[in-house]
C-alpha cells in the first residue's frame, strides 16, 4: 500500500487535499455549535484557543505528511531535476501551511480581510519592486522543469533583449537566475528571462555547416578539400554549383565545430601556390 502511495503521489496529494478542506470545515461547524455557545463567557476564550490550538495541530501534522509522501516519490525519479521538484515540494507545502493558517485566524474570530488588504497592497507594492527578479525567478522554475536543453549542450540564443543578435555557446550552469554559457575563453550570464523568450537552437554533435566558395579555374576545389581536412583531421566534401567567365562556384560542407579560419587558410595557401 505503501508502494502505491509513492507511485502515484498526485492521487495521495487530492485525497490529502479533500481531506484538509472536510476537516476544515467541521471545525467551523463546531466552532459555531451550540456546544461551544453554552460555555460561560469566561471559560469560551479558553475553550475557542483550544479548539484552533487543536485544529493548528492537526493540520500542520497533515500537510507535513503529505510533504514528505511526496519527497519519498521525487526521491525515486532518478531523470527529474531535483531543484525543480524540491520547489514544487515547497510550493505545495507553503499553499498548504497558509490555508491552516487562515482556517486557524478565521476560528479565532480575526479579522481576515483588514488582513488581506493590507498584505495585497504590500505585495503590489514589493512585486512592482522585484519585478526584473521575479520575472527571473519564474523563468528559472520553468527551465529547470521543462528543460529545453541540459548542462554540456551547445546552443545559440537569439533574443529581442540582445538586438536580435546570436549567441552560442556551451551551457555550462543553469540556476534560479542566471544561464551560464561559454564560448572558447569567453563566458556569458544571460537572464533566465531573456532565454523564456528566445528561439534557442540546440546544436547537435552531428550538425554542418555550409560555405560558397568562388575560386579561378587554375585551382581545384578537391585541393581546397583536402588541404581543409588535413588541417581540421576530419572529413569535409565539395560540389560544384556554379560556373562564371572567370571563376567557378563550390560549395564546401564541414562539421560545426570547424573553424572558418581553416578554410581561409588554406584557400590562401591555395591562391599563392604556383598556378
Amino acid at each position: 500500500m505503501a508502494d502505491d502511495r509513492q507511485k502515484t503521489p498526485w492521487r495521495t496529494l487530492t485525497a490529502s487535499t479533500l481531506l484538509l478542506v472536510v476537516l476544515a470545515v467541521i471545525f467551523n461547524i463546531a466552532q459555531s455549535s451550540t456546544l461551544i455557545a453554552s460555555i460561560v463567557p469566561r471559560d469560551r476564550l479558553w475553550a475557542e484557543w483550544a479548539f484552533a490550538l487543536f485544529w493548528l495541530v492537526v493540520g500542520f501534522w497533515l500537510v507535513h505528511h503529505t510533504t514528505h509522501l511526496f519527497s519519498q516519490f521525487t526521491s525515486r525519479q532518478k531523470t527529474a531535476d531535483a531543484r525543480a521538484w524540491t520547489t514544487l515540494r515547497r510550493a505545495l507545502a507553503g499553499v498548504g501551511y497558509l490555508f491552516v493558517a487562515v482556517v486557524t485566524l478565521h476560528l479565532l474570530h480575526v479579522q481576515i480581510s483588514s488582513i488581506l488588504v493590507g498584505g495585497a497592497l504590500t505585495g503590489v507594492i514589493l512585486g512592482i519592486a522585484a519585478q526584473s527578479t521575479l520575472s527571473n525567478l519564474f523563468a528559472g522554475l520553468i527551465l529547470l522543469t521543462v528543460r529545453p536543453f541540459s548542462l554540456g549542450q551547445t546552443i545559440s540564443i537569439r533574443s529581442s533583449y540582445f538586438s536580435s543578435v546570436d549567441y552560442t555557446g556551451q551551457v555550462i550552469d543553469v540556476n534560479w537566475y542566471y544561464t551560464t554559457i561559454e564560448d572558447g575563453e569567453r563566458r556569458r550570464i544571460v537572464p533566465n528571462s531573456a532565454i523564456i523568450t528566445a528561439v534557442i537552437t540546440v546544436h547537435t554533435a552531428k550538425e554542418t555547416q555550409v560555405w560558397n566558395v568562388s575560386l579561378p579555374y587554375h585551382i581545384a576545389a578537391d585541393d581546397v578539400r583536402q588541404t581543409v581536412s588535413d588541417q581540421y583531421s576530419s572529413a569535409v566534401s565539395v560540389s560544384i554549383t556554379d560556373f562564371g567567365v572567370d571563376a567557378y562556384t563550390f560549395t564546401l560542407e564541414a562539421p560545426a565545430s570547424l573553424d572558418p579560419d581553416i578554410i581561409r587558410r588554406a584557400i590562401a595557401s591555395q591562391l599563392s601556390g604556383p598556378s
